[in-house]
């Protein structure tokens, strides 16, 4: 049946890898750059931030990180976190 193929895990999430974090992070700046740079025009719409992040979780998921909002989230203020200085 269908929910054969969804294994079972643990709730935690498998931690993430440099190669994960890289992309979420090249992701969040792109997206970041694209809808601060687009449309023209005075100061230009500012986007809902669960917008915003609806579309670097679909790239990341393109790009084989298969992770939810939430966990792109947590994870990117955790990275903050770690290299703030």
């Amino acid at each position: 049946g269908m929910a054969a193929s969804h294994r079972t895990r643990s709730k935690a999430a498998p931690t993430w890898t440099v190669e994960e974090s890289l992309v979420l992070v090249n992701e969040i700046c792109a997206v970041e750059s694209e809808w601060r740079g687009g449309g023209g025009g005075g100061g230009g719409a500012t986007i809902p931030s669960f917008q915003k992040w609806q579309q670097i979780v679909d790239n990341c998921n393109v790009l084989e990180v298969n992770r939810n909002l939430n966990q792109c989230k947590r994870q990117w203020t955790a990275l903050q976190n770690k290299y703030r200085r």
